[in-house]
């Protein structure tokens, strides 16, 4: 199979088609990356000026000195890295790092000004590398020394990653008992959540993320995280966080035990379990925020007290706000004896408006202890806001569970 990354085609007599490559990467593509194909007298060529990366170039083209070939180039999942699109950042040891074009555009894709380091990187992304060295809790080539670090940097978008000749094995990050404050805009990229897990050691939250604060947390577990009568257990965020390719798991405190959300939350692919609340939303808390979940997994949380609500998801708002549910499962949630809601509840507080859209998902298996609650409540179990529907909406949604054993019949005019 020829070209699953750039198929570079002539279909008819005399044509002539060509395709030129400079400081990109082509790579991790099905089939062979690059491919061609032309009718008779027709040419279909490759070219490349330079500064380019392949795992596979399939030799359709003549590479220059300046160009790596046969190289697996070390890219981070798909993930928001900072600017307005997804990108793929480079992970430690990267071979496209320092190694691209120092005269091309003078910013990546993000609008990160290039050149960092001896010269500029192939691909899309220019990396500012902080390079975690070990699993110590303090020090220059920790974690909290590389979040220090970043922090000191203003405006300017740092990329955390982790030394790969220690971090290609499952390695735990124990905290010293405060939790990691992110105060300056960075992307902290693990190696992946079965090698990198960074533990609250149950003595305090994880991370903390300030207002007006973006940042990006990916490849790693969160766990062990503890809110200590406070929100958040895994996480707690006040800026602009995306959580992407990551579990939090085992984290607890009084509302979202896995992760507390007060502006900005987008997980993607991501699972987020067995976390407890004393209140409200076990795994995820959205309060005064919006948001999304895509493609993640939310199970297996509690919120605990007799009086709690949204043992997966609570979402509540005094101010409008929308959050997205999107090719995701939320099941086997759970709350307390009293409580309503298993899996999603959403709450709003006049005038404010709280929107939650979910699509191609499955809500299963959620409970509530107390099933004489579930007659009563039943609505509120249900994924739409209640407040959005209007007074007849709600009276025949409400007839409807109650079942028709419940309902008042309508009286019929008498026959003259």
């Amino acid at each position: 199979m020829n070209g699953g990354g750039i198929f570079t085609a002539a279909s008819v007599a005399g044509a002539n088609s060509t395709t030129t490559l400079r400081n990109s990467i082509v790579a991790l593509n099905s089939g062979n990356n690059l491919g061609t194909q032309a009718e008779a007298s027709s040419t279909a060529t490759f070219q490349t000026l330079g500064f380019s990366l392949s795992d596979n170039y399939n030799g359709v083209f003549t590479p220059l000195g300046t160009d790596i070939t046969s190289a697996t180039p070390r890219l981070a999942p798909l993930a928001l890295y900072g600017g307005r699109t997804p990108t793929h950042a480079l992970l430690h040891a990267s071979p496209a790092i320092n190694a691209g074009d120092a005269s091309g555009q003078a910013t990546d894709q993000r609008s990160v000004a290039r050149v960092f380091g001896s010269t500029a990187d192939i691909g899309a992304v220019e990396m500012r590398p902080l390079v975690v060295l070990n699993t110590g809790a303090a020090g220059a080539d920790t974690l909290r020394g590389a979040i220090s670090t970043a922090s000191t940097n203003g405006a300017e978008l740092d990329d955390i990653v982790f030394l790969n000749t220690v971090f290609n094995t499952p390695r735990t990050i124990t905290l010293d008992g405060t939790d990691l404050q992110i105060n300056g805009h960075m992307n902290i990229i693990g190696p992946a959540a079965d090698l990198l897990t960074i533990s609250g050691n149950n003595a305090s939250r994880v991370f903390f993320v300030p207002s007006g604060i973006t940042a990006t947390l990916s490849g790693m577990t969160i766990t062990g995280g503890n809110g200590n009568s406070d929100n958040g257990g895994g996480i707690i965020n006040f800026g602009t966080l995306t959580v992407s390719d990551s579990v939090v798991s085992g984290n607890n405190a009084n509302n979202g035990g896995g992760i507390e959300a007060s502006s900005t939350l987008n997980l993607i692919r991501s699972t987020i379990n067995n976390n407890v609340a004393n209140f409200q939303g076990g795994g995820v808390r959205f309060f005064d925020a919006s948001g999304s979940i895509t493609n993640s997994t939310i199970s297996g949380n509690t919120a605990n007290s007799t009086s709690s609500a949204g043992g997966g998801v609570y979402v509540e708002s005094g101010i409008n706000s929308t959050v997205e549910v999107t090719n995701s499962t939320i099941v086997n949630n759970i709350t307390g004896s009293a409580a309503t809601t298993g899996g999603i509840r959403t709450v709003s507080f006049a005038p404010a408006s709280v929107t939650t859209f979910i699509r191609n998902s499955i809500i299963a298996n959620n409970t509530l202890p107390n099933p004489s609650k579930s007659g009563k409540w039943r609505y509120r179990r249900c994924i739409f806001p209640w407040l959005q529907f209007s007074e007849r909406q709600r009276r025949r949604l409400l007839e409807f569970h109650r079942g028709p054993n419940k309902r008042q019949p309508t009286p019929r005019p008498a026959r003259k």
